[in-house]
């Protein structure tokens, strides 16, 4: 008898009806920041794992989740798009007065070392993935750069 009444009342707003097919059940953060989705089949017992950014990728598949794990899922996407890319993990003062900077790639996992006149200051990409604090270090070994250069000039003009 109830499940008639119900059934009569989806069949005049179908809208009722949950369009919900999964549900978030957990998140995992790896070593390096990132995350994955544990993603449950609901009524099964049925789970698998995605990025946050390939869910959004995809409405229909962003459609079948509910507005809040949309929104959890939205927040973390936007985390991991505008995570530092780079990070400056050593500073070198060289003999010969260069610096070089030792460059930790997070999303190939590679490590470079690179001589500060081959990091161009007008490199907005890189800067970008940088944290504030190693886009300042990047912007203080430049300016130290230049003043060493006008040093030189200095001392070979007044020979």
């Amino acid at each position: 008898m109830i499940k008639k009444i119900f059934q009569k009342i989806k069949m005049r707003n179908p809208e009722l009806i949950s369009k919900v097919a999964y549900r978030l059940s957990d998140m995992i953060q790896n070593e390096k920041g990132e995350y994955k989705a544990v993603i449950q089949l609901i009524g099964k017992k049925e789970f698998f794992e995605m990025k946050p950014e390939e869910i959004l990728a995809d409405d229909k598949l962003t459609a079948l989740f509910h507005q809040h794990d949309v929104r959890l899922l939205t927040y973390l996407g936007y985390c991991g798009i505008n995570t530092p890319q780079y990070k400056i993990l050593a500073k070198k003062m060289l003999a010969n007065e260069g610096i070089e900077l030792a460059i930790y790639n997070k999303k190939t996992d590679t490590f470079s070392v690179k001589n500060i006149e081959h990091i161009p200051t007008n490199d907005h990409e890189t800067i970008k993935n940088l944290n504030s604090q190693d886009a300042y270090e990047l912007g203080f070994a430049h300016g130290r750069q230049s003043i060493l250069e006008e040093k030189k000039l200095l001392k070979s003009t007044r020979q």
